[in-house]
């Protein structure tokens, strides 16, 4: 019943044991996560179990004596039949100094993990943006099945364009209390150029967070809710024109900023008509942003075919920028999230920092064509529709046939703009699905005049200008794409 009914998990560790007391050993087991599971221990020599005992699950910490027959190691559970979730507390070893430790073992894209040693994964990372270009690095990770409480993702990495030291890391701890699902501590940062000046110049996040996974009425129940809250301090380095009037030098500075954000989701993970709610709040220096999002799914009859509806509102209650401080960050809500050029590079669409963009400033004429599915998620390449006061916005995209890989979507938003002018937008077109939510492309076929207008103003006149994509692939995450590979 222990099992069925509680977010616990099971975890038994071996705190000490002495084999120096006549014809037996006496192992003192503690019980971590009290489920009262039951458990068997065994004596090991040379990997083979050379004896087995079973013990009647308990909580707190019981002694267990053992028969001292030739072994060179105590074990929990060798033959992996009980669910446990920290295997590296299972082991003792016998006429060791270090009775816990195990040998290091570094293993190519691995992700089941080995309680008889210390893993650690490496995959090889490659990818490419306009300023660093084409980055080389290693991705280094631990085993993340059976699901573990400290997990660590570490990619360094060297840009060719940019000779930059560049990457990301994230670390984390999971606790499992009685009260909530899963309680989740960590630390994550990324380093990568974006912006030629006309060396590279590099942007550094680092995003301590806390994310609370609300306990479960019904463990059957396919709702599940959780609570994010994180603070984003990002150092920008930017080059100051004023000292560099025939740009044959530039004066490297550094432009520093935070934003605390919390958001509440709810989703409902079923087969049918799928959907997720997401309520976020930011907080930074001179504004509070408030904003919510959804995404419904109208399932169809044919297996993963359906319609897909997101919903977007959201503003910024309170915004005391000056328009005369261009520091970053600007924050705003922006119909199309298209990477084109600012006149200020610093002033990043993407204040946060999250999205993987090839171009983030716009250099290049077909890679800044990258969209994200954020703010009013329009598709067309557009800079109308900028706003520090109120947008919403609806997207509509349907299947057609699960082996056609072309749907057609359709965006409608309002924008408020800074002098609380209401103003409405509307686009409709085709979309090529190559990897769903991973690569996809767009072809704006029909737009409202404002957003034409405007991408004539870009230089944006003939149809096949007006192509955007999106780009999702999570390269610097391979224990990702390997849990999607394998199908956890």
């Amino acid at each position: 019943d222990d099992l069925l009914n509680t977010t616990k998990k099971i975890d038994y560790k071996i705190t000490k044991a002495n084999s120096k007391n006549g014809d037996s050993i006496t192992v003192e087991i503690k019980n971590v996560n009290d489920i009262a599971s039951p458990l068997c221990i065994s004596l090991l020599k040379k990997g083979s179990i050379t004896y087995t005992k079973w013990v009647e699950g308990f909580s707190g910490s019981k002694t267990i004596t053992l028969p001292k027959i030739e072994a060179d190691k105590i074990q929990i559970d060798p033959e992996l039949m009980i669910p446990e979730i920290n295997r590296k507390n299972n082991t003792y070893k016998l006429n060791k100094l270090a009775h816990k430790f195990q040998k290091l073992k570094f293993q190519f894209i691995g992700a089941l993990e080995n309680q008889n040693r210390t893993q650690i994964f490496f995959a090889p990372y490659l990818a490419f943006n306009n300023y660093d270009k084409v980055q080389v690095g290693v991705a280094f990770y631990n085993p993340f099945v059976p699901g573990r409480k400290f997990d660590y993702l570490i990619v360094p990495a060297i840009g060719t364009g940019s000779k930059q030291f560049i990457g990301t890391a994230r670390v984390n701890y999971n606790f499992y209390p009685e009260t909530v699902q899963r309680f989740t501590i960590g630390l994550a940062g990324k380093r990568f150029s974006y912006y030629l000046a006309p060396k590279p110049l590099q942007f550094n996040k680092l995003e301590p967070y806390i994310n609370i996974e609300v306990k479960k009425k019904n463990s059957r129940s396919p709702f599940t809710q959780t609570i994010n809250i994180r603070s984003v301090i990002a150092f920008l380095n930017v080059t100051d024109p004023l000292l560099v009037p025939d740009n044959s030098s530039y004066t490297k500075t550094t432009q520093q900023y935070y934003v605390t954000e919390m958001r509440y989701r709810l989703e409902r993970n079923s087969t049918l008509h799928p959907f997720d709610f997401n309520m976020t709040f930011q907080q930074g220096k001179d504004f509070v942003g408030l904003w919510a999002e959804g995404h419904f799914k109208v399932s169809y009859k044919q297996k993963n075919q359906g319609l897909f509806i997101r919903v977007f509102a959201g503003g910024f209650p309170v915004y005391i920028k000056p328009s005369s401080d261009i520091t970053a960050p600007l924050p705003r809500l922006y119909l199309s999230s298209a990477t084109t050029a600012n006149f200020a590079y610093w002033l990043q669409k993407d204040y946060m920092l999250d999205e993987n963009y090839i171009d983030r400033n716009g250099h290049d004429k077909n890679l800044a064509r990258q969209i994200s599915m954020t703010g009013g998620a329009f598709r067309s390449v557009t800079d109308f529709g900028s706003t520090s006061k109120f947008l919403a916005a609806v997207n509509v995209t349907s299947s057609i046939y699960r082996y056609i890989p072309i749907r057609p979507f359709v965006s409608m938003g309002v924008v408020v703009d800074d002098l609380k002018k209401p103003d409405f937008a509307a686009e409709f077109g085709l979309s090529a699905i190559i990897i769903k939510d991973m690569i996809e492309i767009h072809l704006p076929l029909v737009t409202t005049k404002n957003i034409s207008d405007n991408q004539k103003l870009l230089g944006i006149n003939k149809w096949y200008q007006k192509f955007s994509f999106t780009l999702k692939l999570q390269l610097p995450r391979p224990a990702s794409l390997i849990r999607q590979a394998a199908g956890f």
